[in-house]
């Protein structure tokens, strides 16, 4: 009987950052491991994703320049592109995110980590994350207009 087998929950995908492909939904755990952070692999080590618009966060804001892409986090606000480094932030496990997920499969993935809609092709989501970098993506809410909503293609 099927109701009887134990349960278990899918893991996240880990990914490695030098098997990262154009085009990628990737995301990592926020601190304390409560939420995560969504963003668009776009290459050379690059990531186009969705902060915060207004000051405060659970994440501590920078003062310093990142040498490589030059982000600050206390004065980038909204989408932002930034190096792998800089979207790590806090973590160092890269995920990949989940598209094409069963119905009856998605109660076995963990929060945040698929969607049971197909993805469109990785250069779409490049194009798409590149046109909202430079023409932004509405004002920011946690649960209506969030970096998963962003990195969703």
């Amino acid at each position: 009987m099927d109701l009887l087998k134990p349960f278990k929950a899918k893991d996240h995908i880990k990914m490695d950052r030098d098997l990262l492909k154009l085009g990628d939904h990737i995301y990592r755990y926020g601190q304390g491991k409560m939420y995560t952070h969504h963003g668009i692999y776009i290459g050379g080590e690059m990531v186009i994703h969705y902060t915060r618009t207004e000051e405060g966060g659970k994440e501590a804001s920078s003062s310093e320049t990142c040498p490589v892409c030059h982000y600050r986090s206390d004065l980038h606000r909204g989408v932002a592109k930034t190096c792998l480094d800089c979207f790590l932030a806090v973590q160092d496990q890269i995920y990949l995110y989940q598209y094409g997920v069963s119905a009856s499969e998605a109660s076995s993935f963990p929060v945040g980590s698929y969607s049971t809609k197909q993805s469109g092709p990785p250069l779409e989501a490049v194009d798409r994350a590149s046109q909202l970098l430079m023409h932004g993506f509405k004002r920011y809410n946690l649960l209506l207009n969030n970096c998963e909503d962003f990195a969703h293609f």
